[in-house]
C-alpha cells in the first residue's frame, strides 16, 4: 500500500463495538520485517486482561484479530509484559518477568485456510522471585523489554528482579528452565550484540550494563551521553 494513503474498505476487527476484551493500553509493539503486519500488546488493568492485537496491512487480507495472554491474580504487574518477534516472522514471544510467565505464539499459518490459526502454543510459568513491589515498580515503563538471540535459540527479557532467559526449544516443549541474571537489579530495556555474546541492559538511574549473554556475568556499566536511558535497540543501515 502506498505511503500516506488510507484503505478504501474497512479492516474487519470485531463485531461487538463495546467488547471489554478489546480495550486497554498499548505497552509493546513488533512489526514484521516486510512491514505488512503490526503486533501490539495491550493491557487492561481495570479488567486484568492482556492480549496481542494482530493488524495486517495487506488490503487483500483485512482481518485483524486478538490473542489472549495469561495473567495473574493482580493487574498491578501487567505493564511488565513485553513482546519480541522471531527474525523469520513465524514466532511471537510475550513475556512478563514480574508475573513469571512466558508464552510462544505460532504465526506460521502457511498451507492452511484458517486465517485465525495463529495461537499460543506454549505457556511456561516460573517463580519471578518478587517478594515485594515498590511504588516505582508499579509505575516503571519498559521499552524493548525482550530480545531473541540471532539464532532464535534464546529468549531474554527484563522484569522486576533482573534479567531472565530461557531456551526457546525448551519453551516450545513446555519444559523451560529459566535463568536469572543480575537478581536484585531492575531494568527497563535490553538488547543483544550481533555476535550473540553481550547483553546490554538499561536502567534510567545506573545507565547501561554490559553482561555476558551466556553466564550473566556483569562486565561493565556505561554512563554515556544519554541521561536516564530507558530503552535501547540496534538500528540497521
Amino acid at each position: 500500500m502506498p505511503e500516506n494513503e488510507l484503505y478504501q474498505s474497512p479492516i474487519v476487527d470485531k463485531s461487538e463495538l463495546n467488547d471489554p476484551n478489546m480495550t486497554g493500553k498499548a505497552v509493546a509493539r513488533q512489526v514484521s520485517s516486510d512491514g505488512s503486519t503490526f503486533y501490539t500488546l495491550y493491557i487492561d488493568t481495570d479488567h486484568n486482561i492482556a492480549f496481542v492485537h494482530i493488524l495486517p496491512l495487506d488490503p487483500g487480507f483485512p482481518f485483524a484479530r486478538c490473542i489472549n495472554l495469561p495473567v495473574g491474580k493482580s493487574a498491578d504487574l501487567l505493564h511488565y509484559y513485553t513482546l519480541t518477534l522471531s527474525a523469520d516472522g513465524t514466532k511471537l514471544y510475550a513475556a512478563n518477568g514480574a508475573l513469571g510467565v512466558a508464552s510462544e505464539i505460532d504465526l506460521n499459518n502457511a498451507g492452511t485456510s484458517n486465517i485465525y490459526s495463529d495461537q499460543v502454543v506454549a505457556i511456561q510459568h516460573f517463580n519471578p522471585n518478587v517478594s515485594s513491589i515498590s511504588s516505582d515498580d508499579k509505575t516503571r515503563v519498559l521499552r524493548n523489554g525482550a530480545v531473541l538471540s540471532p539464532d532464535q535459540s534464546t529468549l531474554y527479557f527484563v522484569g522486576v528482579n533482573g534479567i531472565w532467559s530461557v531456551n526457546t526449544l525448551d519453551l516450545s516443549a513446555k519444559r523451560g528452565m529459566f535463568k536469572n541474571f543480575l537478581p536484585g537489579q531492575s531494568f527497563t530495556g535490553i538488547a543483544l550484540s550481533v555476535d550473540n555474546r553481550t547483553l546490554y541492559a538499561v536502567n534510567p538511574t545506573s545507565g547501561i550494563t554490559l553482561l555476558d549473554a551466556a553466564t550473566g556475568q556483569s562486565e561493565q556499566v556505561l554512563q554515556g551521553p544519554a541521561h536516564a536511558p530507558w530503552g535501547i535497540e540496534w538500528i540497521a543501515n
